[in-house]
């Protein structure tokens, strides 16, 4: 099964310009509140759950807190720019980037017989790899296509100003045939992540 990726800002805010910034600045990523989670109905988050998990974590809302989140903050970690990361509290880091909200919906849409072009190796700031790409492209047959998207609404917070340096809605999705699997979630939480980057000073893309 072939698995495709995108990501998109559906809205952001400008952001102001950032001082120079001492050597060891830290951005702490904060935790997700189960609260601040939005599930359309009908999206199994099952591809999530692991042998050894509690029977508590099972609910979908836990399940995106404790095992979707980290992977949004491991690819934070792994693309911003111009700041050490925070995964964990952190009463000196000065930036703070706090998910207010966090949506899920999945779509599915019928699409025809294609031929996929080919692709160049390409470097992912949020895993710190390559991809290597498509050399020959190939062909799909026709069929269902189904799309996985993340939507944060997020605030990046300067503490020594106690202003906000940016904000916005941003959105993170993977596509793939049949159903999600945890690389899909994987792939949808650093397409967020790199969505949320660039529209901050932080970005990787800048």
């Amino acid at each position: 099964m072939r698995i495709a990726f995108r990501a998109s800002l559906l809205l952001a805010g400008a952001f102001v310009a950032v001082p120079a910034m001492a050597a060891g600045e830290k951005l702490l990523v904060l935790p997700l509140d189960t609260t601040a989670v939005f599930i359309d109905s009908g999206l199994a988050t099952s591809a999530l759950i692991h042998e050894d998990d509690a029977p508590a974590l099972t609910a979908p809302k836990a399940l995106i807190a404790r095992k979707f989140q980290p992977r949004f903050a491991t690819a934070v970690m792994h693309a911003a720019r111009r700041v050490d990361v925070a995964r964990f509290p952190d009463s000196s880091a000065r930036y703070v980037l706090r998910i207010d909200s966090l949506g899920f919906s999945q779509k599915a849409r019928a699409v025809g017989r294609r031929f996929v072009p080919p692709s160049a190796p390409e470097f992912d700031p949020a895993t710190g790899e390559m991809s290597p790409g498509d050399r020959t492209g190939h062909a799909e047959g026709p069929g269902w296509m189904n799309t996985l998207t993340a939507t944060a609404k997020w605030k990046l917070w300067d503490r020594a100003r106690d202003s906000a340096v940016a904000q916005g809605v941003s959105a993170g999705a993977s596509e793939f045939r049949g159903n999600a699997q945890r690389e899909n979630w994987n792939i949808a939480a650093r397409e967020l992540a790199k969505a949320v980057l660039r529209e901050t000073p932080f970005s990787p893309f800048k």
